[in-house]
């Protein structure tokens, strides 16, 4: 069946670009991946010696404010992070790299 069989190639698609952007954040040692990420939500935060909790609530408000992506907010372990969710229909890896880069950029050093 077509339905099926192209929702299962979108889920697909979405948790291999979730294990990209997984390599993405554990190339950069600005951040750590703070959970288990087997589908499409990866949680990360900026590790303590580059801010921690107070820097990740910044960076998830500022990349919330530029309207460029939305990231939401969780606490794991009593540590701050930010969940990004690679769910969307059209989320392309283009979207996702953009979505990273923009942390990137507003974490600064």
């Amino acid at each position: 069946s077509g339905g099926a069989e192209e929702a299962i190639a979108m889920i697909r698609d979405q948790v291999a670009l979730t294990q990209t952007l997984a390599e993405w954040v554990s190339a950069d040692q600005r951040f750590e991946i703070v959970a288990p990420h087997p589908l499409n939500l990866l949680c990360v935060r900026l590790r303590d010696e580059h801010g921690g909790d107070a820097a990740t609530d910044r960076l998830i408000e500022r990349a919330n404010a530029s309207g460029e992506a939305l990231f939401t907010r969780t606490v794991l372990d009593g540590r701050v992070a930010c969940r990004i969710s690679v769910g969307a229909r059209a989320t392309r890896e283009r979207h996702v790299r953009a979505g990273w880069e923009l942390l990137q950029r507003l974490a600064g050093d």
